[in-house]
């Protein structure tokens, strides 16, 4: 004992806090999961009552939207003009007899089972009815030849009678003149069809019953082998409902209900070893998540134990990122033990070397700004129109024109490249923009290529970002132009709107490139600013519906493709 006793003495902190969270933990997770299996197992036996009760529920409700869609076909036939004539019409000869039959009753009659698979026949008896037409049509007398005859009650309402070794169900409508029986309507039903909903949901644990008011068993299917009822395919009267579910509840739970169409009853009943299955699932379910739990017990326990050295790592590593240089502080505490006042203390000591460089350098990035400013005024627009309009002068005084063209063009690209200091300008900013950098170009070329121009005058107003589209052209002429050796030198530049949006086009008929190439160069970052920039630029400001398309192809030119949407989508935007 002293020796355990020492060797948890001697035991690492960390070691000691792990075997009291395991032990601590452990015992009330034991006490709560022998509770939890208790509660969960009158859960579950509960929710297979439930489960059976809703499948009860759900089966019955199949077999009654059936019985109701006959029962509303046998009342359309009773109260068919067609039906009530040929009750009505006792003296008639067999001839017209024989027509009025063939002609209105025999539709009226068998159509409808080509619609529903379930109905084997549908019959009239009738007073007025001499002689037996087909099945269809049968004289009243001969009614008491039918088996379900037996047992029917003087009620206007819908009869139902099941026979079991048949595999039939009727469903009968007696029809008075003067309190006189004058007719009867049945239509006989497929047995296994009208049953097929509850025989579907039968398993080897299950069973289901149908009995009428009276007790009668109507039906009466298990799938459970140990349980000896009555032959299913013998008729046998002695056993009624109750005497069959007395034998079954001595191994069975069952559940009932109702039929709102008709006078049958429902019972369905599962073994109670299925049930007592569920339960023992359950635990064998419980027993890893028991496993589980402990190591993640165990797993904690260990987390835990570090945290009490967690800051002392983190502390660590922030200083030996310090060493290379970096100066944020990541580590921090809200504790007052020694570990917090350490690290707080070097926080506060971080602050301070911090603020002692920022005093250094702000001072130094001041001093720079002050010379960009000083260098900004060096090239003053206003001082850099003068000179080019001074330029202009002197070359006009010297009858040199193209000198005076060229700086002319030089001084309107600029103007508009610089636009007053905004990053937004017109269309019709940018087009000036182009035609004096082209004007430039051309003097550069010796006018070796032409420049067609297409411009919708009702977009001239519309925004853009400046210096979008001299990237696009400077492309086409180096790219494009400059490598053809032979033929017309062409640049098409188009300027539309399309819908809500602005379109432009720039269109050269150089040498071209394949079409997968093409593609790459808004991926290409290239040295300047290229047309991935371009691309970037637009769809960083309008979002990635808009942008720029690339369409090339070998000896046919290159055509790029610029949308952005017009000023009301901005705002919209």
């Amino acid at each position: 004992m002293n020796r355990l006793r020492k060797i948890f003495k001697n035991m690492k902190y960390r070691h000691k806090l792990t075997i009291l969270l395991v032990v601590t933990s452990l015992a009330p997770m034991t006490v709560l999961a022998l509770y939890s299996h208790s509660r969960q197992s009158t859960m579950v036996r509960s929710s297979e009552l439930e489960d059976m009760q809703s499948i009860m529920e759900q089966t019955k409700e199949g077999i009654d939207s059936q019985t109701a869609v006959y029962a509303s076909l046998l009342n359309y036939l009773t109260y068919s003009p067609d039906i009530e004539e040929i009750i009505k019409e006792k003296n008639i000869d067999n001839y017209t007899a024989y027509e009025k039959y063939t002609e209105i009753a025999d539709p009226l009659l068998s159509v409808p089972k080509s619609y529903h698979d379930a109905i084997n026949r549908i019959q009239l008896f009738a007073d007025s009815i001499q002689v037996e037409h087909e099945y269809t049509l049968v004289p009243l007398d001969k009614m008491q030849e039918e088996w379900w005859s037996e047992g029917l009650k003087d009620d206007v309402r819908i009869q139902w009678k099941v026979d079991r070794t048949r595999g039939e169900v009727v469903a009968v409508r007696m029809i008075y003149a003067q309190q006189k029986l004058n007719a009867v309507l049945c239509i006989s039903l497929d047995y296994d069809k009208i049953f097929q909903p509850l025989t579907n949901i039968l398993t080897d644990e299950n069973g289901g019953i149908v009995a009428d008011q009276d007790g009668n068993v109507l039906y009466n299917k298990t799938g459970l082998k140990e349980l000896k009822l009555f032959d299913d395919n013998k008729k046998d009267t002695s056993q009624t409902a109750d005497k069959l579910l007395s034998k079954i509840s001595q191994t069975c739970t069952w559940t009932q209900t109702e039929s709102e169409e008709n006078d049958w009853v429902f019972y369905f009943y599962k073994s109670q070893d299925a049930i007592s299955g569920s339960v023992r699932r359950i635990l064998l379910e419980e027993i890893p998540l028991i496993i589980a739990c402990g190591f993640i017990i165990l797993f904690l326990g260990l987390s835990f134990s570090r945290i009490f050295t967690r800051k002392i790592e983190e502390l660590t590593k922030n200083m030996d990122q310090v060493n290379h240089g970096s100066r944020e502080v990541t580590v921090s505490s809200d504790s007052e033990d020694e570990v917090g006042i350490l690290i707080n203390s070097f926080h506060n000591m971080m602050d301070e070397i911090n603020r002692l460089i920022d005093e250094v350098y702000v001072n130094k990035i001041a001093l720079k700004e002050y010379e960009l400013k000083a260098l900004q005024a060096q090239i003053n627009p206003h001082f850099l129109y003068n000179t080019l309009s001074m330029m202009n002068w002197m070359a006009i005084r010297s009858n040199q024109m193209e000198i005076s063209k060229v700086t002319l063009a030089l001084s309107t690209f600029y103007r508009t490249a610089l636009s007053k200091g905004e990053d937004v300008v017109t269309v019709e900013n940018c087009i000036q923009n182009m035609q004096a950098y082209l004007e430039i170009q051309l003097t550069m070329h010796d006018n070796n290529f032409s420049v067609d121009w297409d411009i919708d005058p009702t977009i001239k107003n519309e925004k853009m970002p400046k210096l979008l589209l001299q990237p696009v052209v400077e492309n086409a002429i180096e790219h494009g132009i400059d490598e053809k050796e032979d033929g017309d030198k062409k640049i098409f530049l188009s300027f539309r709107g399309n819908g809500d949006d602005v379109v432009i086009t720039v269109r050269d008929n150089g040498m071209g490139m394949p079409q997968e190439k093409a593609e790459t160069l808004v991926t290409y970052q290239a040295k300047g600013y290229g047309l991935k920039n371009v691309n970037d630029r637009i769809r960083i400001l309008y979002g990635e519906n808009y942008g720029i398309r690339i369409f090339s192809a070998p000896d046919e030119g290159t055509t790029v493709v610029m949308r952005f949407p017009k000023e009301d989508r901005k705002d919209e935007a």
